[in-house]
């Protein structure tokens, strides 16, 4: 006798191959049986006709490593069925644990309590984990920012030999305990001061563990982007490991045309024999999405206040002659600026035509241009960009979703179509029911509740960019195989019993950019390490997640 037979679904494996329809058995924390299984005997049974059953989706790229702490359930992960996250990435980690780690909640610009309230080691993190239970599997990274703020504070400098000396011990500790990976973070304090040696040899601790480096890497211009990604293939080259570039994307005025470029140049790379992929944002936005945070100044726009409120202020200020001429040559001075550093490609827009219009009021006069750039609804209005978006927020309120994109939709068709590419949200993990809990400090997404929902709502059944069992196999088998989860990510017998069930003609997003805070619709079933997490629309209150350690040598 099993303990769940999931009956008549159409199962999408993970290994890219056509659906089929079969019974899954499951039984403890192992799928026992995929095919006809009519003849079994269960405690409890799932008739899943007219359902997909699929793994559990995969998360490449994600940070809820502190947060999961403070939210074990992980319930906007979950609910869209993910069951495992990679986490510990761009060179943060909640280990080794610092005497003051304030200073690195630059990296994620969040607000944290003090880890030394909760963990005093790597090793007491982990048994945290386990004792407390967590709703999602953690696949924990030890990050180099970390790693070399317990050594050097946060200084951008290059080490000493005998700095260098101990922050190799700091990471063959964390192997020790079975890390299985090591994160880099270049364009932060203090990761941004190591020279390309000690990165090298940072990684030929990690590699001597078998383990995997993945690199939110020091640009992603266009100008810097290949040189960037260079010095990464020559880190995994000389240390003998597998390598993951970190939310890379066809991003910015320089990379528009270029979505086959980089996914040729990632095939290249490959056909050197360096084992990489690349995890891509299933949104076409990246850094500051949000129009207003991207447009108006310090000073008068603050993301962390209600959106009503900040649109009255900004309102005020563009009525007043003397802020309207601040505004706007704040405006014109970031339209005219640098747009190939990191702060220039991901924190301001680039001009008009990277704000689009994505909600207004229903009878506004604007609402016909929803979907379409400010410059296009200036072009068509025969007005100036500025006038134009000072007349929609004058006009439409809080009703007003602006966002910026800086990305080419046959870019990113091409980019997704890789076969290398995988999908990573670059969120962390909250509840709708206490959003501005500790660690939801970030200004919220659509894609907290929504990123894998969106992979097969639009790039799949809109869009047609890829088959369901592509997006799929990038959502569970191809990531689960780069990072070396040897027992997931496929739905076979043997393999843990991490399962996603869901309706493909009820799956829907339900949260949007002017309204954030959502679940999706559609998910049926959530099962981790055999554990149902998620049914009927709502978590269990079960908790099945474990870290994803490896065993010690």
């Amino acid at each position: 006798m099993v303990d769940v037979l999931i009956k008549n679904a159409f199962v999408v494996d993970g290994s890219g191959r056509p659906g089929f329809r079969a019974d899954v058995a499951v039984k403890g924390d192992t799928i026992t049986g995929v095919g006809d299984l009519r003849h079994l005997g269960a405690k409890r049974t799932i008739d899943a006709e007219g359902l997909v059953l699929s793994p559990g989706f995969i998360d490449a790229h994600a940070h809820s490593d502190f947060a999961i702490i403070h939210n074990p359930p992980s319930q906007s992960q979950v609910a869209q069925g993910v069951t495992t996250e990679v986490s510990c990435n761009c060179g943060k980690s909640p280990f080794p644990v610092l005497p003051n780690p304030l200073p690195l909640k630059n990296i994620a610009d969040t607000v944290w309590t003090t880890p030394k309230d909760y963990w005093k080691s790597a090793a007491h993190y982990f048994e945290l984990l386990k004792t407390q239970g967590i709703g999602i599997n953690t696949f924990p990274l030890v990050g180099h920012n970390s790693v070399r703020a317990k050594v050097l504070g946060m200084d951008n400098r290059p080490c000493t030999d005998d700095e260098l000396r101990r922050m190799k011990e700091l990471v063959a500790e964390a192997m020790e305990l079975g890390v299985p990976g090591f994160s880099s973070g270049l364009t932060y304090t203090p990761g941004m001061g190591a020279t390309n040696e000690e990165i090298v040899a940072l990684a030929q601790v990690v590699s001597e563990y078998g383990g995997i480096y993945t690199t939110h890497m020091s640009n992603y211009s266009g100008a810097g982007i290949e040189k960037a990604m260079d010095f990464a293939v020559e880190t995994a080259w000389k240390s003998g490991m597998r390598l993951q570039f970190s939310h890379v994307a066809p991003h910015g005025e320089e990379l528009y045309g270029k979505g086959q470029w980089l996914s040729d140049l990632i095939g290249g790379y490959r056909a050197r024999g360096v084992d990489c992929c690349a995890d891509v944002p299933s949104y076409p936005t990246i850094g500051v999405w949000w129009g207003p945070r991207a447009i108006f100044p310090g000073w008068l726009y603050n993301w962390k206040k209600p959106w009503p409120q900040q649109i009255r202020e900004i309102q005020d200020a563009i009525r007043d002659p003397e802020q309207n001429a601040r505004i706007r040559e704040h405006i014109a001075k970031v339209i005219a600026g640098d747009k190939t550093s990191f702060l220039g490609q991901f924190f301001t827009f680039h001009n008009w035509d990277s704000i689009f219009l994505f909600e207004c009021r229903p009878d506004s006069p604007y609402h016909k241009y929803v979907g379409q750039s400010v410059q296009q609804i200036a072009d068509a209005e025969g007005m100036d960009g500025t006038d134009l978006y000072f007349d929609l927020c004058l006009r439409e309120g809080e009703a007003l979703s602006t966002v910026n994109i800086l990305e080419k939709e046959e870019d990113r068709k091409a980019f997704f179509q890789s076969p290398w590419t995988m999908f990573g949200s670059d969120i962390y993990a909250i509840d709708a029911e206490h959003p501005d809990a500790c660690f939801s400090r970030f200004q919220i997404h659509p894609r907290n509740f929504g990123h894998a929902i969106y992979v097969i709502e639009t790039i799949v059944q809109k869009n047609r960019w890829l088959t369901l069992e592509q997006a799929i196999h990038k959502m569970s088998g191809l990531t689960a195989s780069h990072f070396n989860m040897h027992d997931r990510g496929f739905i076979r017998s043997g393999c843990k019993a991490d399962i996603t069930v869901f309706s493909l003609e009820n799956l829907h997003e339900r949260a949007t950019f002017l309204h954030p805070i959502a679940y999706p619709t559609g998910i049926e079933h959530v099962f981790v390490n055999g554990v149902e997490t998620f049914t009927n629309g709502r978590m269990t209150g079960d908790l099945g997640g474990v870290a994803l350690l490896n065993r010690r040598r």
